[in-house]
């Protein structure tokens, strides 16, 4: 978009600290492409299709600038069969009812595809390979690709599986599961598809599991990932451990990558994230908000993961196509319905668009379910979608303060990651910069603090015009003198300190003009931020006035 002039100042409020917050940012220096796969959501086929298929739903998906819509979205891939041939192939007969046609199926998928201009990533199911043998598998999975090439929909991404790590998953229990199998099934599938269609990708599904020991408490259960996967401490020598969230196979990403011909046909390793999992105290704030931080463990462990087991091989690129700031189950179970959410999702998306060290993310999920939490929760309820369903408090499809996040990233995230740091010792704000195709500077600052707003001094964006857009999410208003309230556990968000941007006041780009923000300084901009805030800045070239 390009400038408006026609919106409010930047707005005055109270600023209790003198000090100054250096920012500097670098537009000249190109880092890397912010690529689209970065903005991916989870759609789940359980999700109802009156629900998904329909002009409001493609509007917030469109909205929140989603680009990737992973399905059939978690669990569901290894018990769904895509032409309901429950005749054929038994075993999964229990889950028939993914087949109704009031869920979203396969052909309400590519219409939704369609509608927004998003991507697909899909799903294989691993479990049918397991019991019925990979080369009945390929054939139905070459099948079911050109189920999808009739639906016009040509994917070129998929997953073999979804944590088939995990006891949750079928067909454990009944049929041997373990990392060496799947890897023999992995391999064969993923040549007999790419045999069919060259241009198909394949990932194969990894385990983090680095126990190293922290001596933060708060800190070290962040550690395993998977809804139901938490290895902190050992026991016994089963092969499959049981931690209270589940039984896994600690050891499932060496067996894999050792498979012969695993890493040759690997495009990609499959992540999945659920942070906080911790049950026996109320996490802090600074907690949840250092998880993202923790990305950067996770590549050096698969190097050193894949150097020691097959050395000399490459660590193909890493996504994360399941996400989440906190297992439901744990006390941070309300946070994901809270304001902080939005912070944390901000947060996480734009250290990886900095660093690079996934390649992909995709959040689960774009809806999914509310739960009630337990008392010790920062709110009632939690949910892991990014709008809500079956939540008591909020009709079904509304935005939570998470998705708000996503709105902000789409209108102040460009094209191209540059530069940028905080030159001030201790702040509590971070950021991230980007240029756009046409020349304008996007600045993306998250100040943590939940009391204290900054003093902002921005320099480096531009030196051919001192104009900017902007605009400010909180989960306050923004001449709240309540020292006593945490923004961070409101479950309101307020868009340019209007508190309707959830509901009435949806899409917030289009309802309220953005502020408009002057340089004095040939390009140095100087603006306080909120506490707890997640602010966005885009700077225009003199082409764009």
């Amino acid at each position: 978009k390009n400038y408006d002039a026609t919106g409010p100042e930047w707005p005055k409020f109270a600023v209790n600290s003198s000090d100054t917050v250096h920012v500097h940012v670098h537009p000249e220096t190109d880092l890397l492409k912010a690529s689209e796969y970065f903005f991916g959501a989870n759609l789940p086929l359980y999700l109802k299709s009156a629900s998904m298929v329909n002009e409001t739903a493609y509007a917030h998906i469109i909205d929140a600038g989603i680009t990737v819509l992973r399905y059939p979205g978690g669990s569901s891939a290894n018990k769904w069969l895509w032409d309901g041939d429950f005749d054929t192939y038994p075993y999964f007969a229990s889950s028939s009812w993914m087949n109704a046609e009031s869920n979203t199926n396969m052909s309400d998928f590519a219409t939704i595809l369609h509608a927004t201009n998003t991507k697909p990533l899909v799903e294989l199911n691993a479990a049918f390979a397991l019991v019925y043998g990979a080369d009945v598998a390929a054939e139905y999975f070459i099948a079911m690709h050109e189920a999808f090439l009739a639906l016009g929909v040509n994917v070129t991404y998929y997953e073999f599986g979804n944590e088939n790590y995990g006891a949750w998953e079928p067909p454990y229990g009944d049929y041997p599961v373990n990392g060496t199998l799947y890897g023999e099934c992995f391999v064969y599938v993923a040549e007999a598809l790419k045999k069919a269609y060259p241009y198909i990708q394949v990932g194969a599904v990894v385990l983090y599991d680095d126990n190293t020991s922290s001596e933060d408490d708060d800190f070290a259960r962040l550690t395993a990932g998977a809804v139901a996967g938490s290895l902190l401490k050992r026991g016994g020598s089963d092969e499959h451990e049981d931690h209270g969230y589940g039984a896994t196979i600690p050891d499932w990403t060496e067996q894999v990558i050792q498979v012969p011909g695993a890493m040759d046909q690997a495009d990609f390793f499959i992540v999945h994230e659920y942070f906080y999992k911790g049950d026996s105290d109320e996490p802090k704030d600074v907690t949840l908000l250092k998880e993202p931080l923790l990305l950067k463990n996770y590549t050096s462990w698969f190097q050193t993961t894949v150097d020691k087991y097959v050395p000399g091989a490459s660590v193909p690129p890493l996504i994360l196509s399941e996400f989440a700031l906190a297992q439901i189950t744990s006390n941070a179970c309300g946070s994901t319905e809270d304001y902080i959410s939005a912070l944390w999702e901000a947060k996480l998306i734009g250290e990886s668009l900095f660093s690079q060290l996934f390649a992909a993310l995709t959040t689960f999920s774009y809806a999914d379910s509310s739960s009630e939490c337990d008392e010790k929760d920062h709110g009632d309820y939690g949910d892991y979608g990014l709008v809500s369903k079956d939540n008591p408090d909020r009709p079904d499809g509304s935005p939570y303060p998470k998705f708000i996040a996503h709105v902000l990233l789409k209108l102040a995230v460009g094209d191209t990651v540059v530069p940028s740091q905080v030159k001030t010792a201790n702040s509590k704000v971070r950021v991230y910069a980007s240029t756009f195709a046409g020349g304008e500077v996007g600045v993306l600052l998250i100040n943590e603090d939940p009391y204290n707003a900054a003093k902002i001094k921005l320099e480096g964006t531009t030196n051919s015009t001192n104009l900017a857009n902007s605009w400010i999410v909180t989960g306050q208003e923004l001449n709240n003198t309540n020292s006593d309230t945490n923004p961070l556990h409101s479950t309101t968000v307020y868009w340019n300190d209007q508190s309707d941007a959830l509901g009435e006041g949806f899409p917030p780009d289009e309802t309220y003009l953005p502020y408009r923000l002057e340089s004095k300084e040939n390009g140095v901009f100087h603006f306080p931020i909120p506490p707890a805030s997640l602010v966005g800045v885009v700077v225009y070239p003199s082409s764009d006035l």
